[in-house]
């Protein structure tokens, strides 16, 4: 995981001031049949940094292993700002979109023939 602030602008935050971070959700079925997104790892509001930035950018790369073992994955992205000594921005957030991993490209193959999980809302 890194980030890097990006400086220089009109809108420049305090050191702090910025944050990025995501929830990673992998989908399980139950002994029913039944489907549910259900987290499986999260940043916990990682990245924040030390200088003084108008803008922010959070890389992040999963490992070959799947964290959560093999299964379509989806990443939840937020990101927020301190204004006013208060957090904003947090409850919005960017779906990825759903991936089979591990992707060796047969597994992945067979797996988009299978059912396909639900996007979740909220």
């Amino acid at each position: 995981m890194g980030h890097s602030a990006i400086g220089g602008c009109h809108w420049e935050r305090n050191a702090g001031a910025l944050l990025e971070g995501m929830i990673i959700y992998k989908w399980y079925v139950d002994v029913n049949g039944d489907g549910s997104w259900l987290v499986c790892n999260t940043t916990e509001k990682g990245g924040y940094y030390t200088e003084p930035a108008s803008a922010f950018e959070f890389i992040w790369r999963s490992p070959r292993e799947t964290m959560c073992g093999t299964g379509y994955y989806g990443i939840r992205n937020y990101a927020g700002m301190m204004d006013s000594g208060e957090w904003v921005g947090l409850n919005a957030t960017v779906w990825s979109g759903y991936h089979w991993l591990p992707d060796f490209s047969e597994e992945s193959m067979a797996a988009a023939a299978e059912d396909k999980p639900v996007v979740p809302t909220g």
